[in-house]
């Protein structure tokens, strides 16, 4: 199966696989790298060949992992294992269907608000007591299957769109799109002084940086 197959929205289920496979390979190679470098510096001694032989592993892996990331990256999914970060779903745009309305509500009362907050201890208790607790319960446990749409697939990697966080300046969003940036995880290396040169004021600026940054500390969860 070609890259381009294997990224098609009509198979969301085979593409998380997918990524999933890419992510687990890429941690692997990672800790393959790390014991390698230390079996060699727990030797005060070792020959030509042992020598040829780490360092053919060692570049190996890191071309391999270099490889994958760029499949990931060319995709615009995260791999910093060291700080890889999610990003909050609603609860109400989970479960989006009108027959879903009670349950939302019944959770919104109980402070369960986003979908991280959800557990199915929580689904199992409202059994009975909420419409269509069944289907919400079977739509949750294929979430945690990593099997879900491609809306949340994307909000959950890379968190709302910059067009509705920043919906009241127009101009600040043409210029991000000009730059193909669409998601507020794409605003992580922004250097917002750059924005001078547009005409936008420090203070502009600075309203800019900090709605960034309170989106981040609201919902952005780190792993």
């Amino acid at each position: 199966m070609g890259l381009l197959s294997m990224f098609k929205k009509s198979n969301e289920e085979e593409y998380l696989k997918k990524i999933s496979k890419l992510e687990e390979t890429i941690s692997i190679k990672d800790k393959e790298i790390a014991n390698l470098v230390n079996e060699v510096e727990s030797f005060n001694k070792f020959t030509p060949r042992q020598l040829e032989v780490f360092e053919k592993n060692l570049k190996e892996n890191r071309e391999e992992i270099q490889r994958l990331k760029k499949y990931l990256k060319a995709y615009c999914i995260p791999y910093n294992f060291k700080e890889k970060y999610t990003y909050k779903i609603e609860i109400e745009k989970f479960f989006a269907s009108s027959r879903f309305q009670e349950l939302n509500s019944v959770l919104e009362e109980n402070n369960i608000l986003y979908l991280q907050d959800l557990n199915l201890e929580t689904l199992e208790e409202l059994s009975g007591k909420v419409k269509n607790i069944d289907d919400a319960k079977k739509k949750y446990g294929e979430f945690l299957d990593k099997k879900m749409s491609w809306d949340i697939v994307t909000q959950l990697n890379k968190g709302e769109r910059i067009s509705k966080i920043y919906s009241k300046n127009r101009k600040f969003i043409n210029i991000l799109g000009e730059e193909y940036i669409e998601f507020m995880d794409d605003l992580k290396n922004y250097n917002f002084d750059n924005l001078v040169d547009s005409g936008f004021s420090a203070e502009q600026i600075k309203e800019f940086r900090n709605k960034r940054d309170e989106y981040y500390l609201d919902k952005r969860v780190q792993n």
